[in-house]
């Protein structure tokens, strides 16, 4: 069936229709004649809008910190420990026996054979191609199928054919360096380090368990903070995202991403347990000393900035 042209013709008018339009913007300011709000408009708006004038919860906390610096600086380790953890641990400052070792690697047995009988009278250029210069090795270090090959050597001398996986070896050691012990002026300074480290640890546990142990008889946190000698931060006001007093982020809280949401889990005057924080080199009790619940602002208190946003709901519309 033939559609009329008078159809096709308004569909394609329609379908490939285009259009120019100016758009004028006004912005909110440039209206200036907005009446103030009535009392009752004000109240309605107020009772309507609550959440936007509300106070959220704010609590005052305390809370001390110490770090691994405060313990490292108290440890004292005399050359008789260090003297001591040398005798007990010599196994692990023992050096093992290196080879310095050159292979000629060959395809087959046959090849292998024929070339160890002029590398071992000292005619080795014909087989630059094969050699390997394999570096020093020790026996923990040497490929299982080879090792007795290489360290039955001596000095200077040419290993008959052994095979591998990768083919036939024939192994020549350049230099032999003995399997030694270091002596205690060598490794003294490696010895103090791993022995800080270990009283570190012990030590700064220990310090932490007797905070603990304090806080568990009851004392309260400026005496826990006297008979460790630390000192107690106070903020005396701050919210759920770190805002304080003057309406600003709170500065001197420690770690805020891990100790806010700490101290509004906590319940007035209960000390929190000792919280690694996140440099995991110092620790944090906290304490809530007082909360101020969220309440809603009551109109006299925001009533300018309620005139103002109730102003700006005019205009917008």
């Amino acid at each position: 069936i033939a559609v009329p042209y008078s159809m096709t013709r308004e569909l394609f008018i329609v379908r490939n229709e285009s259009r120019v339009a100016d758009i004028l913007s006004i912005p909110s300011d440039f209206i200036k004649d907005v009446p103030e709000p009535s009392e009752a408009d004000l109240i309605q708006f107020y009772n309507d809008n609550q959440e936007s004038f509300a106070a959220p919860e704010k609590r005052a906390i305390s809370y001390i910190t110490f770090n691994v610096d405060k313990i490292k600086n108290s440890i004292k380790i005399s050359d008789d420990e260090l003297q001591v953890q040398y005798k007990n641990n010599l196994a692990q400052y023992k050096i093992e026996e290196t080879r310095d070792v050159e292979q000629y690697l060959f395809n087959n047995e046959e090849d292998a054979k024929a070339a160890y009988e002029k590398i071992n009278k000292g005619d080795a250029k014909e087989f630059s191609a094969n050699k390997i210069d394999l570096g020093k090795i020790s026996e923990s270090t040497a490929p299982i199928e080879v090792k007795d090959a290489i360290f039955s050597l001596k000095h200077g001398e040419v290993s008959k054919p052994v095979q591998s996986q990768l083919g036939w070896h024939i192994f020549t050691t350049k230099s032999i360096e003995s399997e030694k012990t270091l002596n205690f002026d060598e490794v003294k300074k490696n010895i103090e380090q791993d022995l800080l480290e270990i009283k570190i640890s012990y030590e700064f546990a220990k310090f932490g368990n007797e905070i603990e142990d304090e806080f568990a008889a009851g004392k309260t946190m400026d005496e826990v903070a006297k008979k460790f000698d630390l000192t107690t931060h106070t903020i005396p006001e701050i919210d759920a995202k770190g805002i304080g007093a003057n309406g600003s982020e709170v500065s001197n809280l420690p770690d805020p991403d891990l100790l806010l949401p700490l101290a509004f889990n906590l319940d007035v005057a209960v000390p929190s347990s000792l919280t690694m924080l996140s440099d995991n080199a110092s620790y944090a009790i906290l304490r809530v000393d007082s909360i101020t619940p969220k309440r809603i602002k009551a109109l006299d208190e925001v009533k300018g900035i309620t005139i103002k946003l109730r102003k700006d709901q005019v205009k917008a519309r």
